[in-house]
């Protein structure tokens, strides 16, 4: 463990090497910059252990990486929960922007965030595509709604299968073992859709082929919310700044698992600077979020504790 001195010495040394990379702004970069949100979900709670509960389940089930649970309770990943455990929940998240109503899909987020009128109406925990098959991004239309749908197995999973020496399926009927769960919500972009799972594991994971895996009830739930027409937007923005109530700033940091945009202390301070607010904040909690890429929001203005 390190001394104060040496901790000290530590936190300044990354601060000192941060404010080198913001004398060199770019308008190239900050115009890839996501806008300042003035919105947050989710909230800092309590949750006892059932039975049957994991690390992973738990995350899966709140929106929270299993291993920054087990970080946040101070407890081993290795080690298995006691039914009536009380474990510590932190699953703030900052909401995207840029829609008034529809879907926004945030990938480095793992998170869909329902609009209407401008507001978060409801959001969900969700597995994306795994870098070697990542989910594309860009706007959608709902284009179709099944309840119980088959499964047809498109011809590069039936390849990857094959591969693997498993039995290849060319469709899968529904049912428990179908892996689109009861509903499915087709998008305009080819193959891609929201849907249930049979594997309620993978969902806070980058685990799918491409579509966007939901919770089977989460499914449900959104699917009795669309229509056919609704669209939304599907983005990549693995760092979001947002000012809310009584000018409080939180900065969220996920890591750049598809390698598409490096996060850089610079870009956090590009968009202060844009909308002026850098000196609210606090550079040394702002590197010290940018350094962990936990995924949870962070009060980062000098107004808070964390």
């Amino acid at each position: 463990m390190l001394t104060n001195k040496r901790s000290t010495m530590l936190g300044h040394s990354i601060v000192a090497a941060a404010f080198v990379l913001f004398a060199h702004v770019s308008p190239v970069e900050a115009a890839q910059l996501p806008p300042l949100s003035r919105g947050l979900t989710g909230t800092v709670s309590e949750y006892v252990v059932k039975p049957g509960d994991t690390l992973s389940s738990i995350g899966a089930r709140n929106g929270i990486e299993w291993r920054v649970l087990a970080r946040l309770n101070g407890i081993s990943q290795k080690r298995a929960l006691a039914v009536g455990q009380t474990l510590y929940l932190d699953n703030r998240h900052v909401v995207p922007t840029g829609l008034n109503d529809g879907i926004i899909i945030n990938l480095p987020q793992r998170l869909l965030f329902l609009f209407h009128d401008k507001s978060v109406v409801r959001q969900y925990p969700i597995a994306p595509g795994r870098p070697a098959w990542p989910t594309p991004t860009g706007t959608f239309e709902v284009i179709k709604m099944l309840e119980r749908p088959t499964w047809y197995v498109p011809r590069s999973i039936q390849d990857e299968m094959a591969r693997a020496g498993k039995v290849v399926k060319t469709a899968v009927p529904p049912g428990h073992d179908n892996p689109l769960g009861r509903n499915w919500i087709g998008l305009s972009f080819p193959s891609i859709g929201i849907h249930g799972t049979n594997a309620p594991l993978s969902i806070y994971n980058f685990q799918s082929s491409g579509c966007i895996r939901l919770h089977s009830d989460d499914a449900e739930d959104l699917f009795g919310r669309l229509s056919v027409g609704d669209s939304g937007v599907i983005v990549y923005e693995p760092v979001l700044l947002a000012r809310v109530d009584e000018g409080r700033i939180f900065l969220e940091v996920h890591r750049d698992v598809y390698g598409k945009k490096p996060v850089l202390a610079v870009a956090v301070k590009q968009l202060a600077e844009m909308n002026g607010i850098s000196g609210l904040i606090n550079w040394s909690k702002a590197v010290a979020v940018i350094d962990r890429k936990d995924g949870i929001a962070r009060e980062i203005d000098n107004l808070g504790v964390n």
